[in-house]
């Protein structure tokens, strides 16, 4: 029996990163679209739902009802002990608002699909090119001018 099973690393090509034109022309939303099983592994404080991305993937795992484990230092979460760790808090308090993204622009475009705006609402196209930016309106809004 074979299962295709998600692992984030893999979805990309790390030396050439190309996260699609938008978000469902990611590597990381086609990879998920077509995996079983998702395998989130946190270590113990959590810190990979403080990136937006993450955040996205494990949206993107809830909304297309994917089987998701959780695995942490301490074992896979429902097992027996893990009801109190300091990992189920975290999962608990988890706010994508607090998450962060090394471009703006994935910001922008992830926090308007959870939210479920269109993504590209507060971004701009530079002419001639698929770049995108933040307009003045949304840096504004976001505390970047």
């Amino acid at each position: 029996v074979h299962e295709a099973m998600f692992i984030c690393t893999f979805a990309n090509d790390q030396w050439h990163v190309d996260l699609g034109k938008t978000l469902d022309t990611s590597p990381f939303y086609i990879a998920l679209s077509g995996a079983e099983h998702v395998l989130l592994m946190l270590d113990k404080t959590g810190s990979a739902l403080g990136r937006i991305w993450c955040v996205f993937e494990l949206h993107t795992t809830l909304t297309k009802k994917k089987n998701l484990e959780i695995a942490t230092p301490l074992g896979m979460m429902g097992d027996k002990g893990m009801q109190s760790c300091q990992v189920t808090e975290v999962l608990k308090s988890v706010d994508v608002r607090q998450a962060q993204a090394t471009n703006p622009v994935d910001q922008r475009q992830i926090m308007n699909n959870i939210a479920g705006v269109n993504e590209e609402e507060g971004l701009g196209l530079v002419p001639d090119s698929n770049k995108k930016y933040l307009t003045n309106e949304e840096k504004s809004s976001d505390g970047q001018k």
